[in-house]
């Protein structure tokens, strides 16, 4: 499985780019839409294999976004289900500006 990274700029909705990945073939907005549409990404940080949960795999990634307000870290965690692999809403927004959001292997240890 290779996890390539990509990032778009212009203007699409409220952010004025979105960040992704190319996994499996199949292009995968993760920063820019969604709970993450306010945010300006600005760069792929970090990315790595997580725990799995409840036998899905996991994949962390970690960003430098902006929004409005501020620029912060933030992290993406993704899990693959029968469809492919998707963004786990659940866990969009939940470490903004958080130390986990700054490690694969603290936000491995921060995930339920």
């Amino acid at each position: 499985m290779t996890v390539v990274p990509f990032r778009t700029v212009e203007k699409r909705g409220l952010s004025d780019s979105q960040c992704g990945v190319t996994i499996d073939g199949k292009r995968l907005v993760t920063i820019g839409t969604g709970e993450t549409e306010v945010y300006t990404c600005y760069r792929l940080t970090g990315a790595g294999a997580l725990p799995p949960d409840d036998a899905a795999q996991r994949i962390g990634l970690l960003y430098d976004v902006g929004s409005p307000n501020a620029d912060f870290h933030t992290a993406v965690v993704l899990r693959r289900a029968a469809e492919g692999w998707q963004v786990d809403e659940g866990l969009s927004g939940r470490f903004d500006s958080a130390p986990e959001a700054k490690s694969i292997e603290a936000l491995a240890e921060a995930l339920p």
